[in-house]
């Protein structure tokens, strides 16, 4: 499908020399490709370190909409339950 894909281009370009060696391992000699690091610096922009929170369940549909009157009560009785691993949280939203 890559070989297909760069089929007409000038360049490709690629964000990690493994992807750029994977398209040319693909694609004739003659393809150009180029490696763009992705523009975020990883040793910056590190996660927060914030806690972390239980696992959640999420049920995200408007009240108004008449089946998810039913479906959110039935999440929490008759689905939670089933849920084996501990601790695990629903939100209604």
């Amino acid at each position: 499908m890559e070989s297909r894909a760069v089929r007409g281009y000038d360049i490709v370009t690629a964000v990690a020399a493994a992807d750029a060696a994977a398209i040319r391992r693909r694609t004739a000699a003659s393809t150009a490709v180029e490696v763009i690091p992705n523009g975020v610096d990883a040793n910056v922009f590190q996660p927060l370190g914030t806690p972390e929170e239980p696992l959640t369940l999420s049920f995200v549909g408007a009240m108004s909409f008449p089946p998810n009157l039913p479906a959110a009560p039935h999440l929490v009785e008759d689905v939670l339950p089933l849920v084996l691993t501990p601790c695990v949280r629903v939100r209604l939203v």
